[in-house]
């Protein structure tokens, strides 16, 4: 009897895990990309401990996005076609900054994304991405975080955005059949998920003090 309760308890709270929204936390920010052969690349690297080459392009996008991945600039990063008329002088480094405000639908409450725009620069040789942003943008940073550009967005830094996702909610009958299955499944040494382990010291642990207090 009390083998099938634990079965029966294992599956209920197995299913309540699964059943649980997982929720994400994502952050909007200034994301900083490099180009290559090109294509943007997200720059693992800051603005200030990158030192473009001459006839790169640098892309700054505001949008949501995690620490690893966040949208791209929208701007196709060519050099030649964003700066036709930038001429290659020796000990100068020539650089296109591509600024993407992002969508308004990514936009703080309240504020409208300025219009994108391209600028090229001409500057002394082994200057970083951060000089080449500070000649194009006013920028508002902190702790060496660029927080906005040109007065967007206006307060915010890197604000953490969470997003809950959507999950399937079986009616009560179903899950209760669902548990019933999953509980058979134990018994008979089914798959289950890799941490149905955890929750099932939790049961145990719970089940355990139980049966020792009706004793």
């Amino acid at each position: 009897m009390l083998k099938r309760y634990l079965q029966v308890a294992f599956a209920a709270a197995l299913l309540l895990t699964i059943a649980s929204p997982a929720s994400a936390a994502s952050y909007r920010y200034w994301g900083f990309f490099t180009s290559d052969n090109g294509s943007w690349s997200m720059s693992m690297v800051g603005a200030a401990e990158n030192i473009p080459t001459d006839g790169t392009v640098d892309g700054w996008r505001f949008g949501i996005g995690t620490d690893t991945e966040t949208p791209e600039p929208r701007t196709v990063p060519n050099f030649a076609e964003l700066c036709p008329d930038t001429e290659a002088v020796e000990g100068i480094t020539r650089v296109a900054v591509v600024i993407d405000f992002g969508d308004a639908a990514q936009a703080p409450t309240g504020e409208t994304p300025p219009a994108n725009r391209v600028e090229c620069i001409s500057m002394p040789s082994g200057g970083s991405s951060a000089d080449a942003l500070a000649m194009v943008a006013d920028v508002r940073g902190e702790g060496g975080f660029v927080c906005g550009l040109d007065g967007f967005p206006a307060t915010e830094c890197g604000a953490e955005v969470t997003e809950t996702s959507e999950t399937e909610t079986l009616p009560i009958e179903d899950t209760a059949e669902a548990t019933v299955t999953a509980a058979e499944g134990v018994q008979e040494g089914g798959n289950t998920l890799i941490y149905a382990a955890v929750v099932l010291a939790v049961v145990l642990g719970v089940v355990l003090v139980i049966s020792k207090a009706k004793k």
